[in-house]
């Protein structure tokens, strides 16, 4: 999952699993919640090593 819009991509998860497992749909739901949280971390800790390593860079 991208950092860039997590909304739009969300619906296409859960539409797209829902329609494999109709029968799990609050299950792939709340997953689809903590997926979201998960990329928005993932793309926030990349970013600040960046710029950590950026800065460092140009400083040094």
């Amino acid at each position: 999952m991208g950092g860039f819009d997590p909304q739009g991509l969300l619906g296409i998860m859960l539409g797209g699993l829902a329609t494999i497992a109709p029968n799990r749909r609050a299950e792939i739901v709340a997953l689809g919640f903590k997926s979201v949280l998960a990329g928005l971390l993932a793309t926030s800790l990349t970013g600040a090593l960046v710029g950590l390593f950026a800065g460092l860079l140009i400083a040094g």
